[in-house]
């Protein structure tokens, strides 16, 4: 993995999710992102491998993401990030999701999990 987008607009689990990227794909650059506009400009910008995608934002749905990032660069992996695991949250056209346990990053370490469709 070289370029991932993170897209979450609570910082404390934007840090979470960003250490835990980086112990997974070392050296990889990370662009960041609190709101749906500014991820849509990146994402139209910047080729991504990787992009980790909240759902519920203060500006928009994280789907609006999902469905640009798939048109524009379809090659690019998209990965859901929410803390709910009903059917309408978790397959929203994403390649995979991480269901988190809460919105709280010392509950979600223990609990994160890849739910693959």
């Amino acid at each position: 993995m070289k370029n991932i987008l993170l897209l979450e607009d609570l910082p404390e689990i934007r840090a979470w999710l960003r250490k835990l990227v980086l112990q997974v794909f070392p050296g990889s650059s990370i662009s960041e992102s609190s709101r749906v506009h500014d991820a849509i400009e990146l994402v139209s910008a910047v080729k991504f491998d990787l992009a980790l995608i909240d759902l519920g934002l203060p500006d928009g749905s994280g789907v609006d993401v999902v469905t640009k990032l798939r048109d524009i660069q379809p090659d690019a992996q998209s990965v859901v990030v929410t803390i709910h695991d009903d059917d309408e949250h978790l397959f929203v056209g994403g390649d995979d999701q991480i269901l988190r346990a809460s919105s709280s990053p010392s509950n979600c370490s223990a609990s994160a999990r890849v739910n693959r469709r």
